[in-house]
């Protein structure tokens, strides 16, 4: 739900682990291939596939594929909020897909 592309500080801010724990959750989803690091970037991740990506959003509930898009936006803006233009777009389509109106 957070994208194909996303960053270590964002899932840290998402899930309720150790910085420890979801280290180990990342190295084990580089090394079974589901995710890759983003050699530009330090901490930047992206699903290895399109339908990878899919295929864990399918899983989710509709209640968390309603209730998790407005928490990633906010914690989005808290993220990025000395440049929140240039994470516009991205913002919109978190917000867009919530179902709280």
């Amino acid at each position: 739900m957070i994208g194909r592309e996303f960053d270590f500080d964002l899932l840290a801010r998402m899930t309720d682990n150790s910085d420890d724990d979801l280290s180990d959750i990342v190295d084990e989803a580089v090394i079974a291939h589901v995710i890759e690091d983003m050699t530009a970037a330090i901490e930047l991740y992206r699903f290895t596939h399109a339908l990878i990506q899919q295929t864990l959003y399918e899983k989710q509930t509709s209640s968390r594929r309603a209730r998790l898009p407005p928490r990633i936006g906010e914690t989005l803006e808290d993220i990025y909020r000395d440049g929140l233009e240039a994470r516009a777009s991205e913002l919109v389509g978190h917000f867009s897909k919530s179902s709280r109106r």
